[in-house]
């Protein structure tokens, strides 16, 4: 019934439409102010112009299946746009070490309250920067991304989350080079974006893909990718 729905012409850019819509209204009444979200068991304060793990469920979904086998002991991760750090919280258990770098300066704020919080600094290094500015010379095992995959300019901080522009090109076209020997990038999209043209990028710079996960909503799916160089 979840596909038959997905086929009905238009259904695509209406769900959108319907969820940046609803988006930007939560942001304006729940989220003006600071709040915090329980994830997991795992409290996170999010601080406005921040995107909530749960808003769009791609949050709270991509740190409910970074399994021990995604994240083996003793990696070295780096969380390419942590928002409120939840990726970092939930890998820095199995991870020697995490770099955690968002663009918007309030995430950067937000992850290293939540850092503090849940007393990881020594385990955590927050750092703010457009993709790798801000991670020199350095190398790990695991990048995981949760981009802003939607088509659109943002006009808010808040929209650097939803909004990509050329963001995922430019993040395949510089990755490679972050990437220890048999190093990996755990990648998650939603079928709200243009996932095949995205995947395509991908290729064309070298990277072969896999699917790891799948989890089916009314409205859309969302989809873990292992890029492999």
């Amino acid at each position: 019934m979840i596909q038959i729905i997905r086929k009905i012409p238009g259904i695509k850019w209406l769900y959108t439409l319907f969820w940046h819509s609803f988006a930007r209204h939560l942001q304006r009444v729940r989220y003006s102010q600071p709040v915090v979200e329980n994830v997991n068991g795992v409290p996170l304060r999010v601080l406005p112009q921040v995107m909530p793990p749960k808003l769009f469920r791609t949050g709270a979904y991509l740190a409910s299946i970074l399994t021990p086998e995604l994240i083996p002991s003793g990696s070295q991760i780096l969380d390419m746009g942590t928002g409120t750090g939840i990726v970092s919280i939930f890998t820095a258990s199995r991870a020697s070490r995490v770099v955690a770098v968002d663009i918007n300066p309030e995430a950067v704020r937000c992850t290293q309250i939540n850092v503090t919080r849940h007393l990881l600094e020594d385990k955590i290094d927050v750092r703010h920067g457009d993709l790798f500015e801000s991670v020199g010379a350095e190398t790990f095992d695991r990048i995981i991304f949760n981009p802003p995959f939607l088509k659109g300019t943002p006009s808010t901080p808040f929209e650097q989350a939803l909004y990509g522009g050329d963001t995922i090109e430019r993040f395949c076209s510089e990755a490679k080079q972050y990437l220890k020997e048999n190093g990996e990038i755990l990648l998650l999209l939603s079928t709200l974006a243009e996932v095949e043209q995205i995947l395509t990028i991908a290729r064309k710079k070298g990277f072969s893909i896999d699917l790891l996960s799948e989890k089916h909503y009314i409205n859309e799916s969302l989809m873990l990718y292992r890029f492999r160089p």
